[in-house]
């Protein structure tokens, strides 16, 4: 059987990442502008190795800043926890990446 790679530069769940992974952030990030307002896109290496880009969730950087501040470039080479929860985004199931302390479980309650 042969699967299917997307071929991206962001991160994709469940291909370059698995449920509980841990990856390192690389870069400091920037801002971009979104099809929903700006979000922060951060450079992180996976598991394999790989380089990949990642347009991080509120509940993500919520979820790094209580851990290591709000200054992303203090976030460089180190490690977050990769939780993978399938949920309804406009009328379809995806796959959304969470992250959090490796130390610390997935909160979505508020």
């Amino acid at each position: 059987m042969v699967k299917v790679k997307i071929e991206s530069q962001y991160l994709v769940a469940e291909q370059d990442v698995k449920d509980k992974d841990l990856i390192h952030f690389v870069s400091e990030g920037e801002y971009l502008e979104g099809e929903f307002g700006e979000k922060l896109v951060i450079d992180v290496q996976t598991p394999r190795g790989e380089n990949k880009k990642l347009s991080l969730n509120q509940t993500s950087k919520k979820n790094i800043m209580e851990e290591y501040g709000d200054d992303t470039e203090e976030w460089v080479s180190k490690p977050a926890r990769v939780n993978i929860v399938k949920q309804m985004v406009g009328g379809k199931m995806k796959s959304i990446v969470y992250l959090t302390h490796p130390d610390k479980a997935l909160n979505l309650e508020g």
